[in-house]
């Protein structure tokens, strides 16, 4: 057999092969109802440290001014950079501008 119809007839194997893997669909889940915690400082980013392997980890937690505690909202996570630091991560993304559309909320 030559070299191109070997690779031809293992390629419609695998095709063949794949096309009958049973793939479970991701499951929609509709949101809660919010978590009914008031928050004081909505629309005022909160910075925060916690101990992880003996190291020191920063995050910040930014609420929407307009945040409704009894209303669902998307969890936004951002990483960035290990040269970089949170502060300028939230000020090039613009993350936490008042501006930001929430679609869906």
């Amino acid at each position: 057999m030559r070299p191109t119809s070997t690779i031809a007839l293992l390629t419609a194997a695998t095709l063949v092969s794949t096309a009958s893997i049973n793939i479970p669909r991701a499951e929609t889940v509709n949101g809660t109802a919010g978590c009914g915690t008031t928050h004081w400082f909505n629309g005022i980013t909160q910075y925060h440290s916690l101990q992880s392997s003996t190291r020191s980890r920063d995050y910040s937690v930014h609420l929407l001014s307009s945040y409704d505690a009894n209303k669902p909202y998307p969890l936004v996570l951002g990483f960035h950079g290990s040269s970089s630091v949170g502060f300028f991560f939230e000020a090039d993304t613009g993350l936490s501008v008042s501006k930001i559309v929430c679609v869906g909320c």
